[in-house]
């Protein structure tokens, strides 16, 4: 299973500066991948695949965590990777 990136980047509306991914699975879920640093060729649009490196943990102070959350009909579940 793959999916195709919606967004990628730091949010304007982002207090913390925490880069994300958010992308658009073959299942319809919605996966978000916050507070990591962001893979080259990582951009808007781009197919990805499964097992294809997205980002790694990153340092801008989240106390070296991934916030990974799995969304589809407004249910949410979140997981913190550390």
């Amino acid at each position: 299973m793959g999916g195709t990136v919606i967004t990628s980047g730091i949010p304007k509306w982002s207090k913390s500066q925490s880069p994300y991914v958010i992308i658009k699975g073959d299942d319809k879920k919605e996966y978000r991948y916050v507070h990591l640093n962001i893979s080259p060729g990582i951009f808007e649009g781009r197919r990805v695949n499964q097992g294809e490196l997205i980002g790694s943990m990153s340092d801008n102070g989240a106390e070296g965590q991934v916030h990974f959350c799995i969304l589809k009909y407004e249910m949410r579940v979140c997981l913190f990777l550390r």
